[in-house]
């Protein structure tokens, strides 16, 4: 616990909390749960975290399926944007067009 506190949690706090209780409820917050174990050890379970390559492969799918999403709406955004610029432009010139 003193290893925990001093070489991990004070070195990356602002990742994993400040002090124990900080980082016992991130770790819930994230949907994982405390298992039984002697007093003074702290284990931590999720249904879905498992060592195993097929949970690896599921972890890797979501972060590029999530990754490809926000791709898609920065590009979505920025056609939107060009559509605008476009129309502004086309506003512009037409204005030059009349002067003459």
């Amino acid at each position: 616990m003193k290893k925990l506190r001093s070489d991990i949690l004070l070195k990356s706090s602002s990742v994993l909390g400040k002090n124990v209780t900080e980082f016992i409820a991130k770790l819930r917050s994230h949907g994982f749960r405390s298992v039984a174990k002697g007093p003074g050890e702290l284990e931590f379970s999720h249904d879905e975290f498992s060592r195993g390559p097929l949970m690896k492969k599921k972890m890797m799918v979501k972060a590029l399926s999530e990754s490809i999403e926000r791709f898609d709406a920065q590009l979505k955004a920025l056609k939107s944007r060009l559509k605008a610029k476009k129309a502004s432009l086309k506003v512009e010139n037409l204005f030059q067009n009349l002067r003459i």
